[in-house]
């Protein structure tokens, strides 16, 4: 299971894991715009047979926003509902009723996955890297019980042998800007 979001594009994945409150929605719905579907804003339940992973969603379709970053998409204001998370206030948005076509419903074994941390870098700057496979382990496990963790490093696995992984580091505040966004989308798109 990994905290995450994630967008399809065609037959690809892309997988983008951040702490709380570092713009991982915000990216998703930049990339949603651009013409991927999301599977989910939260969950990434992964599962694999004969090494072929398969990514399954929850809650399926259903994104979350800061309060702050609901200026950047005042056209879904009015399918926004406040919801308390935590100690903060964030809209929540079921997107099959925006557009069911924003949605992916099913679970997927996608052709490629690229997987990116997301990052604020304490700066005003951005970059997209490459970003090696134990440092994304290093981001994504809920350390629980060694048996529990193992279990979670073996579906993990096949995912990161095949994988592409990537670091997008955004700036103090806000979203990532359109260029970090374009970034991502080049990647999900390239050899199109």
């Amino acid at each position: 299971m990994l905290h995450a979001s994630c967008l399809l594009w065609e037959n690809r994945a892309l997988l983008l894991m951040a702490p709380h409150n570092t713009g991982k929605s915000t990216t998703a719905l930049c990339l949603l715009q651009k013409g991927c579907r999301l599977l989910t804003d939260s969950m990434v339940f992964v599962s694999a047979r004969e090494g072929i992973p398969l990514l399954m969603g929850f809650p399926v379709g259903r994104i979350k926003l800061r309060a702050d970053m609901m200026a950047e998409f005042e056209s879904l204001l009015e399918c926004a509902a406040e919801e308390q998370v935590r100690d903060e206030v964030k809209y929540a948005l079921d997107l099959s009723q925006v557009d069911e076509g924003l949605v992916e419903r099913k679970a997927i074994r996608p052709d490629r996955i690229d997987l990116c941390v997301m990052e604020r870098s304490g700066t005003l700057g951005e970059a997209l890297s490459p970003l090696g496979a134990r440092q994304v382990q290093a981001n994504s496990l809920f350390y629980d019980s060694e048996r529990v963790w193992q279990r979670n490093l073996a579906q993990l696995g096949p995912v990161l042998a095949s994988a592409r992984c990537h670091r997008l580091s955004i700036g103090l505040t806000g979203g990532p800007s359109e260029s970090a966004v374009n970034g991502l989308w080049e990647l999900l798109t390239e050899g199109e």
